[in-house]
C-alpha cells in the first residue's frame, strides 16, 4: 500500500481491521455489539465497524464508535424506535465514546442492490465484528467518482438546518457529523483525478485546498468543526449554509452532467 490508500494494483486499500482497535475501546465495542445482538435478535446478518476506532486512531472520551448493521428485513418502525433509544442509551453509558452512530442496511439492498454504495463500503471502509463477513465475497475497486455520487447523494438532507436535527445542545457533536459528510463528501469527487483514497481528514483537507485554493478557509473551518474545535453554534450553521450549500451544488451540477471537474485544476 501507498501513502495514498492505494494498493501495487490500483485497489482501494482497507485500514479498518479488529486488530487495530485500541485495548480500552474493546470492553465498549463488546458491549454495543451484545447489545445490539440482544435487541434485534435474529434479524441481524451482521455488524461491521468502521471509522478511527477500526483504524486505531480513536481518542479516548473524544471519538465516535461507528458500526454498520446487515438486517435480513426492514425494520419495523417500533424497532426502528427502540434502536434509536438504544443508541442513546448507550452513548450515555460508555465513558470511551463521545458519540454512538449506526448505519443499517437490509442483505438485499447491501449486498445485492447496490454496487456503488453498500457493497464499495462493506468491502472497503468495513471491518466485520459480528455474524457473516460478506466482504470476502465482493470484488475491489479503484478510486472512482460514481462511489462518491453513489454514496453521498443525501449530502442536500445532512446540510438541511431544518431537518438534520442541529440544535444549539447537540450542536458540537452533530456539527461534527455534518463538517465530516461535507468533506467527505467535497473529497469523494476528486479522488479518482488525485488517484487517492484517505480516509484522514487531514489529508481530505490537503487534496481539496490543493484542487480549490479559493476554498481553503472554509475547508479549514470545515476541519476544525469536525475535530468539536469551533465552539460557536452560529460559526457551524454558518458554514453548513455555506460551504455545505456549495459542495452540494457542485455535487449535483456533476450527477446531473451539468459541470465536469478537469485533472488540470489542480493547484
Amino acid at each position: 500500500m501507498n501513502g495514498r490508500n492505494i494498493d501495487e494494483s490500483g485497489f482501494i486499500s482497507c485500514d479498518i481491521s479488529i486488530s487495530n482497535v485500541d485495548l480500552r475501546f474493546k470492553p465498549t465495542l463488546d458491549i454495543v455489539i451484545q447489545r445490539i445482538t440482544e435487541a434485534l435478535g435474529s434479524l441481524i446478518h451482521s455488524i461491521y465497524l468502521y471509522g478511527s476506532v477500526g483504524r486505531g486512531t480513536a481518542v479516548y472520551g473524544v471519538s465516535d464508535l461507528d458500526l454498520s448493521v446487515i438486517v435480513f428485513k426492514p425494520l419495523t418502525e417500533r424497532q426502528k424506535d427502540s434502536f434509536q433509544k438504544l443508541e442513546v442509551e448507550l452513548c450515555s453509558e460508555l465513558d470511551a465514546i463521545s458519540k454512538l452512530e449506526f448505519d443499517i442496511g437490509t442483505f438485499e439492498e447491501s449486498y445485492i442492490q447496490n454496487d456503488f454504495e453498500w457493497r464499495f463500503w462493506l468491502k472497503h471502509m468495513c471491518a466485520c465484528v459480528w455474524g457473516k463477513d460478506l466482504r470476502s465475497t465482493i470484488k475491489p475497486y479503484r478510486p472512482s467518482i460514481n462511489v462518491g455520487l453513489e454514496m453521498n447523494k443525501d449530502i442536500e438532507e445532512w446540510i438541511d438546518l431544518r431537518s438534520n436535527g442541529l440544535t444549539r445542545e447537540n450542536y458540537v457533536a452533530k456539527g461534527k457529523s455534518i463538517a465530516k459528510k461535507i468533506l467527505r463528501t467535497h473529497y469523494s469527487l476528486y479522488c479518482q483525478i488525485d488517484n487517492s483514497f484517505y480516509s484522514d481528514l487531514y489529508n481530505i483537507a490537503q487534496v481539496l485546498i490543493s484542487f480549490e485554493p479559493y476554498q481553503s478557509a472554509c475547508i479549514k473551518e470545515a476541519l476544525q468543526v469536525s475535530q468539536g474545535k469551533i465552539d460557536n453554534f452560529s460559526h457551524v450553521t454558518s458554514l453548513i449554509e455555506g460551504y455545505g450549500e456549495t459542495v452540494s451544488s457542485l455535487f449535483f451540477s456533476i450527477k446531473t452532467g451539468t459541470h465536469t471537474l478537469s485533472p488540470t485544476m489542480k493547484n
